[in-house]
């Protein structure tokens, strides 16, 4: 279905002479912590996304595809692990106004798949995922931008899968953090 759909949006955006923008952002940090002897934290965080668009507009300002996004985390403290990781991919839609030099970007994640991870049983969570971006991207060569970009991750879920048995529960993680990337548009 997902072939069917990306053949679709190139075949039309030939029809109608739309262009088309691939966006690639990248981040990764590490903080560590002590605090005592006996006190210490490390936090590792990374994001990355790919979305590929076309435009819908006469003006080029609104791109309609596919993203794909991963959101990893892994908090230690005291030895005391807690890992979350997601791949998601679904809708992208993104915005550029200022004379293209700004833009706001989402993506919302339908098929996800997300774990959970305290260092004991793992989880598998049932969820909606999505990811916004603010950002600002200044052309640095025809066609060639460079994205400084805010994103903002939440993703929740209702339903939790340990060893084929599933749970009902409420629970969301929010992840903010800036990245850096490059887009292409032709």
């Amino acid at each position: 279905m997902q072939k069917i759909i990306l053949i679709f949006f190139i075949l039309l955006s030939q029809k109608i002479m739309a262009s088309a923008l691939i966006d690639l952002n990248y981040i990764m940090f590490t903080d560590k912590n002590t605090v005592e002897t006996d006190t210490s934290t490390t936090s590792t965080k990374s994001l990355y996304n790919v979305g590929l668009g076309f435009s819908i507009d006469a003006k080029k300002s609104f791109y309609f595809g596919w993203g794909i996004y991963n959101v990893l985390t892994k908090d230690d403290v005291n030895q005391q692990k807690n890992n979350y990781s997601t791949q998601d991919m679904g809708p992208y839609f993104r915005y550029e106004f200022g004379k293209k030099m700004y833009f706001l970007g989402l993506t919302y994640g339908i098929q996800t798949k997300t774990a959970f991870d305290t260092g004991g049983t793992s989880e598998e969570w049932l969820s909606t995922n999505y990811l916004v971006q603010l950002g600002i991207n200044p052309e640095i060569a025809d066609g060639f931008c460079v994205n400084f970009v805010f994103n903002y991750f939440s993703g929740s879920t209702k339903k939790k899968v340990i060893s084929d048995v599933q749970t009902d529960v409420t629970y969301s993680k929010a992840f903010m953090s800036p990245s850096i990337g490059l887009s292409y548009k032709w």
